[in-house]
């Protein structure tokens, strides 16, 4: 079933990726020296590239996903130090307990199949 909904969620996205890239094939420049050569007339710089503009668009959505689950991941850490603090007061907690059962298996007289913790029938 995950399989199926897998597939009727990746082929129409994978469909529009291959669309976008080809309607948006065409070649863009983009400059990334924010003063402009004036002199030579020309705002073409030294840091200029020539990109196609379906790369361009993927970056920034890859770029874009990145940031927001590199923000998440952050906005999410006290969570995941609670749960840490948690597990390990856990791993503590049964600690004792495996140390106080053990501690009254010593105490209680061997009668057999009792358990440890029950009280024992004197008689």
């Amino acid at each position: 079933m995950m399989r199926l909904i897998k597939y009727l969620i990746l082929i129409p996205l994978g469909i529009i990726v291959v669309v976008l890239s080809i309607a948006n094939r065409g070649a863009v420049t983009v400059s990334l020296n924010p003063f402009p050569d004036a002199a030579a007339g020309t705002d073409l710089a030294i840091l200029s590239y020539s990109v196609p503009l379906y790369l361009l668009l993927f970056g920034f959505l890859l770029l874009g996903v990145f940031l927001g689950g590199l923000g998440s991941w952050f906005s999410q850490g006290k969570w995941r130090r609670k749960a840490r603090e948690n597990e390990h007061q856990a791993s503590m907690q049964q600690h004792r307990a495996e140390e106080a059962e053990q501690k009254a298996r010593d105490m209680a007289p061997d009668h057999g199949n009792t358990h440890p913790l029950l009280p024992v029938a004197k008689g």
